[in-house]
C-alpha cells in the first residue's frame, strides 16, 4: 500500500492530475461557494505547468504541451464531475409560483461536494 496519496510523480500522470483537479475543485466549490468553472481550469493548468517546472522542462515546446495537457485534464475533470453529480431538476420553479407559495426566492444556495460545475 502506498505511503503517500499525491506526489509529484502521481500528479505527473493523467489520472493523478485529473483526480487532484476534481478533489480540489469540489472542495473549493463546497467550502467557499466559488464558481468552479474558471477556477478548476486554472487549477488544472497550474498542476500541469508546475509538474513541467519540477521536471526541469527547459524547452518552450514543453510548456506549450503542458498547456494543452492542462486543457485535457480540465476536460476529464468536468466529465468526472458531471458523471458523479446529481442531474439538475428538469425545470425549477418560476418566480410567480414561488411567490404564490409564499416562499422566499432561492439565493446563495450552497452546493454540495459533488454538485455540478455547469
Amino acid at each position: 500500500m502506498a505511503q503517500e496519496l499525491f506526489t509529484i510523480a502521481t500528479l505527473g500522470t493523467f489520472a493523478g492530475a485529473t483526480a487532484a483537479t476534481v478533489v480540489v475543485g469540489n472542495t473549493l466549490q463546497s467550502v467557499f461557494r466559488v464558481s468552479a468553472k474558471w477556477l478548476t481550469l486554472l487549477l488544472a493548468e497550474a498542476i500541469v505547468i508546475l509538474v513541467a517546472v519540477f521536471n526541469h522542462t527547459s524547452e518552450l515546446s514543453g510548456y506549450f504541451v503542458a498547456i494543452l495537457n492542462g486543457c485535457l485534464v480540465y476536460s476529464a475533470a468536468v466529465g468526472l464531475n458531471t458523471m458523479t453529480s446529481k442531474a439538475p431538476p428538469p425545470e425549477g420553479p418560476t418566480a410567480r409560483s414561488t411567490e404564490e407559495a409564499g416562499l422566499p426566492p432561492r439565493q446563495n444556495v450552497r452546493g454540495g461536494f459533488f454538485s455540478r460545475w455547469w
